[in-house]
């Protein structure tokens, strides 16, 4: 009978759009929101657990905006997963806008159309019907990859990919990437009231609600409360809070320069 996992405060932890990046801080049950402008081709690592996982996407590139032409916009359209699942060998899934190839004692293809599950190694890959693909790696390790597709799709709506750290309870200390690294993060916000200048309730596309400043370990640095769209599960997009880091502080909020986390191949 295997043992109950440890109750951690670990966070849900997503990457989803241009790419637009959400933390569910489990201590404080807020949403944290940042984006970060990655470039066309790159390989990012998005998570690196040397004991069990790794985690790869790559980007594609995207029109600008009309008006905002120097802004860099890209989305992820392939991920690799690889697991180490002991004695048995590791195992590779591959996750593209049309499949999931799972490869290990064997090679499987699942359509990503159609309903469809394998087993392989102890790991439990499901495509289900609402275009998304669940990931069971082990006890307390479970992904989630949703498959955007659109049915009139624009410059401004690729088709892309989004990853979401369903559960990571199971995952060791020593995470990291870009997602990984914030799975146990100790993160505190704190609300600022006493900060008020012309921009605090000017409204453009969100409303900033509040100002705060995040900390976490030694870093502290201004963040604002905005009402966002967020997508964060299968159910469809909804409005809720979320305290943004602005684009001069994710640096120092990741603790390492974009190129830190770009590797060569997937």
């Amino acid at each position: 009978m295997p043992m109950p996992l440890p109750l951690l405060m670990s966070s849900r932890v997503q990457i989803d759009g241009d790419p637009h990046f959400v933390v569910q801080l489990a201590k404080v049950h807020q949403n944290l929101c940042f984006t970060v402008d990655g470039r066309a081709n790159d390989v990012l690592r998005l998570l690196e657990d040397p004991e069990r996982s790794m985690q790869n996407g790559h980007l594609m590139g995207a029109p600008s905006k009309d008006g905002v032409e120097d802004r860099l916009r890209n989305y992820f359209d392939q991920l690799t997963i690889s697991a180490v699942t002991g004695n048995s060998g590791d195992i590779m899934i591959t996750l593209t806008l049309d499949a999931v190839v799972v490869e290990g004692e064997g090679r499987d293809t699942l359509p990503i159309n159609q309903q469809g599950s394998v087993t392989r190694q102890g790991v439990t890959v499901t495509v289900d019907n609402h275009q998304s693909c669940w990931i069971e790696l082990a006890a307390g390790v479970q992904f989630l990859v949703l498959f955007h597709h659109y049915k009139h799709p624009s410059y401004l709506q690729l088709a892309h990919l989004g990853f979401y750290i369903t559960d990571g309870r199971g995952l060791s200390d020593s995470t990291q990437g870009l997602l990984g690294q914030f799975q146990r993060a100790d993160i505190n916000i704190t609300v600022v009231k006493d900060h008020v200048d012309e921009g605090f309730h000017r409204v453009k596309k969100e409303q900033i609600l509040a100002r705060g400043i995040l900390r976490w370990g030694s870093e502290q640095m201004p963040v604002t409360l905005q009402d966002k769209t967020l997508k964060d599960s299968v159910q469809k997009h909804h409005r809720s809070s979320c305290w943004v880091v602005p684009k001069t502080e994710i640096e120092r909020l990741l603790g390492h320069s974009y190129e830190s986390y770009v590797v060569n191949r997937m």
